[in-house]
């Protein structure tokens, strides 16, 4: 297959073989010249397609692009991905649900991380909104296979082992994602390949009910989202009182995800499939339990016994495939004005949180715990 820079070499070539095989067959007009002129017409016509797709001006107008299925983040966070590791290195990718797309600023977490060693760590915001262990697990085999981060770190909360997809309705097992990992498909292939083929995903349902929010929020995500893929939310909540589960905004969703708390075998092995990653592409794994308000609680029927059924899972797992698991902090360490909602930072906390973790990785590396062997 001929690759994006190749393409006006394929394309000569093209042109030269089928020249070559009009001569061989000793093709005439009218016949010969019909046939040269459809076979050079079709390239050109698709070519001169994907050409005006490549504009600055089209990003501008339309939504930005996406790979395929119904999640909003996947598309905008590896075209950026692909632009940052243009510019500079990234050997730390996180990888998560959307307490990490909106709890983790890397950039804060690299002037944290090198302020206690003496050393960068470039960083990427991977965090994809809805998504469980389960989906995780084909992601985080795509963006170290095409990154190669020398460090791969997940963010978990107990909703990533209990939700299932009838719950949260998120697509992100999609054709690119495979043809990554080398499954063959066209639709992979086109999408991997075309832009025109990714904006045509983005638009192809127009007629749907709910096409021009989701226009409107991918214009939205691509706007607000950092080049290191951090999204800040701005929004205050006040979460120090419990919720009410059938009133509250998230409160019915959550509610759902961990009321009646059961781990499903489709998480659970996604995040050993994850783990085994240390072994298959050599990244060192770090585990986080992302941090919540002590009020989330209210939202699961037995909270004590289900949240450390959770934890339970998460040390046993990272300790079998020698991966560090990093505790959540102390709630106390964010102030009441640090929280979007019940289950996620805000700009101001995710800022506080991320400036503790960098810390932390820095001790780890200082106990010899971690080897993070970064330049």
């Amino acid at each position: 297959m001929c690759n994006i820079p190749a393409r006006l070499l394929c394309l000569s070539l093209y042109v030269i073989l089928v020249n070559q095989l009009a001569m061989t067959l000793r093709l005439r007009a009218p016949f010969g010249g019909t046939f040269l002129l459809g076979v050079l017409f079709i390239p050109l016509f698709f070519g001169l397609i994907e050409g005006s797709f490549r504009l600055a001006l089209v990003d501008e107008v339309l939504a930005p692009p996406t790979r395929g299925g119904n999640e909003d983040f996947v598309g905008i966070k590896v075209d950026k991905l692909d632009r940052l590791v243009t510019e500079t290195r990234i050997n730390c990718i996180f990888i998560g649900s959307s307490m990490i797309a909106y709890g983790i600023n890397p950039e804060i977490i690299g002037k944290s991380y090198q302020q206690q060693t003496g050393k960068s760590l470039g960083c990427y915001n991977f965090g994809v909104t809805g998504a469980t262990t389960g989906d995780l697990a084909l992601l985080a085999e795509v963006v170290v296979k095409r990154y190669r981060p020398d460090v791969l770190i997940v963010g978990t909360s107990a909703r990533d082992f209990s939700i299932t997809a009838e719950t949260e309705g998120i697509d992100v097992d999609i054709p690119w994602a495979h043809y990554q990992l080398g499954e063959f498909s066209l639709e992979g292939w086109l999408t991997d390949w075309s832009v025109a083929f990714r904006y045509y995903q983005t638009y192809r349902l127009w007629t749907a009910t709910d096409f021009a929010s989701r226009i409107e929020r991918l214009r939205t995500i691509n706007a607000k989202l950092t080049r290191f893929g951090f999204f800040p939310r701005a929004e205050i909540r006040d979460v120090s009182m419990p919720p009410d589960p059938a009133q509250d905004g998230i409160g019915h969703v959550t509610g759902r995800e961990v009321r009646k708390y059961v781990i499903t075998n489709r998480n659970r092995h996604g995040f050993e499939k994850i783990m085994t990653m240390g072994s298959d592409y050599k990244p060192e794994i770090i585990v986080l339990e992302m941090p919540l308000p002590p009020s989330y609680m209210a939202f699961f029927d037995h909270p004590q016994e289900d949240y450390a059924s959770y934890i339970r899972m998460a040390e046993k797992e990272t300790l079998m495939f020698h991966a560090a698991f990093i505790r959540a902090p102390s709630p106390d360490l964010f102030p009441d004005d640090s929280w979007f909602d019940y289950a996620h930072l805000n700009k101001k906390g995710a800022n506080i949180y991320s400036d503790w973790l960098g810390n932390q990785l820095a001790e780890l590396v200082r106990l010899d715990k971690l080897s993070l062997q970064i330049d």
